[in-house]
């Protein structure tokens, strides 16, 4: 799982993105964009609940400085920490505990014209 700092440092390589702000409130609101000069919040397109129950994101969506990422089916940090750790697999060992075992996964590679295909959407 990726610290604040990590998740900073990705954000900040996207070619789209002009600045980030690290360790900000939960609670987005239109005066902390404001504070930080920003033009819209962006969240993936899963809930993001105050403590009090209501929608963080309805009342800057309202005001029209709320933008959503779609996600990608089977792309999610769950989904690529899941598939790190079914690459670790335990091999029991008779005289002592159970050891780690790195297995290397098969290799699948897509043409060049499908890899296009499939980043250019």
């Amino acid at each position: 799982m990726l610290n604040g700092a990590e998740r900073n440092a990705v954000v900040n390589a996207c070619k789209w993105v002009g600045e980030c702000h690290e360790d900000t409130d939960y609670v987005v609101t239109e005066e902390l964009l404001d504070e930080y000069n920003c033009d819209f919040y962006l969240h993936g397109d899963d809930p993001v609940i105050a403590i009090d129950g209501t929608n963080v994101c309805e009342a800057l969506n309202k005001k029209g400085k709320f933008r959503v990422f779609k996600r990608t089916t089977g792309i999610s940090t769950t989904n690529i920490t899941g598939r790190l750790l079914n690459l670790i697999e335990e091999e029991v060992d008779e005289d002592g505990p159970s050891l780690p075992v790195i297995a290397i996964p098969k290799q699948h590679f897509l043409q060049t014209s499908t890899r296009i295909a499939n980043f250019s959407n």
